[in-house]
């Protein structure tokens, strides 16, 4: 399992990145949220009325304790946030098109309305795909200038590989969070993570993200 060095010194919160052998293992339980994620940019105020409804959303904050927050992720960078001074949590998918259409942002807004101060929230960046193994197609490169012409800076020197972490630190920057912490660890090649991209026979499998206030 994977931690974050921002995300440890938190008393109240339990959290992990999980690789696909623990994903795989992964207990579900009654307390346990998982998001029907669509690549898009809603995002929820998450209660245990949640629990088994067919919620079709990205990102989500929540301030009742023993709610698992659940993120499944297959190369798509799984971002989990919590506020290092009052009992609020929040987690999010951020596939390239969720990123761009702003799902890091309505996460961090979300926390912000329950009560967080931008300052006090702390955010761990899990296992993705990295830039040198995301090769992309022109029409992808349009896409990002189109909405968020900045996003250009994450894109590799000949536009052909694109640095989607970076891109998801830089939305978080963007709003005012700067307690970062990015485990750096690449789906792609690292075979004890799940990766679309590397094999798309994995079907339905995921890489398991969670967070919950204990």
């Amino acid at each position: 399992m994977i931690t974050a060095n921002n995300l440890q010194s938190i008393s109240y919160i339990k959290y992990g990145f999980l690789n696909a052998e623990e994903s795989d293992t992964f207990r579900e339980t009654e307390t346990a949220l998982y998001l029907k994620q669509v690549h898009d940019s809603d995002v929820i105020f998450a209660t245990s009325l949640d629990i088994g409804q067919d919620v079709e959303c990205d990102g989500c904050a929540a301030v009742e304790e023993h709610l698992k927050l659940v993120i499944k992720t297959a190369d798509c960078v799984p971002v989990l946030l919590a506020d290092t001074k009052k009992k609020i949590i929040g987690a999010c998918h951020a596939g390239w098109k969720g990123a761009l259409k702003g799902v890091v942002k309505n996460t961090v807004e979300a926390m912000r309305r329950l009560g967080s101060n931008t300052e006090d929230i702390a955010a761990a960046i899990g296992p993705a795909i990295q830039m040198h193994s995301y090769e992309v197609k022109s029409d992808f490169l349009e896409a990002f200038l189109q909405y968020d012409e900045p996003a250009l800076a994450f894109f590799c020197k000949h536009k052909k590989h694109f640095n989607l972490p970076g891109y998801v630190r830089s939305k978080l920057e963007r709003e005012g969070v700067t307690n970062v912490c990015d485990c750096g660890i690449n789906t792609f090649e690292d075979e004890s993570f799940y990766s679309w991209r590397r094999d798309k026979k994995i079907g339905e499998k995921r890489n398991i993200s969670f967070i919950e206030i204990v």
